[in-house]
């Protein structure tokens, strides 16, 4: 079974983060960036085959977005001030 891996990368600063994968709700949680790191958490989930769609919501900022994935299985989540950043790729993120 594939893995989609999400990371909450640099920015969070003990904000609630809701992740949804399929429309499942997957994550919920306070997360706080590790600044020497710019990672808050790593989150992995099992999804079957074929396109997916991540929603990620930070309700205390009332910002929530969607983004559709295929074979990209690394996702890349940043807070700033204009909201979030997202990267995908095929490889894991370098940290540290």
């Amino acid at each position: 079974m594939p893995t989609l891996h999400v990371d909450l990368q640099e920015g969070f600063t003990g904000h609630e983060v809701v992740v949804k994968v399929d429309g499942e709700e997957r994550f919920r949680g306070e997360v706080r960036s590790k600044l020497a790191l710019a990672i808050a958490a790593h989150l992995h989930f099992d999804v079957g085959d074929g396109p997916h769609t991540i929603e990620i919501s930070i309700p205390d900022r009332g910002i929530e977005e969607s983004l559709e994935v295929s074979d990209a299985h690394h996702v890349g989540i940043g807070l700033g001030d204009a909201g979030l950043r997202v990267r995908t790729g095929q490889k894991p993120f370098g940290y540290g």
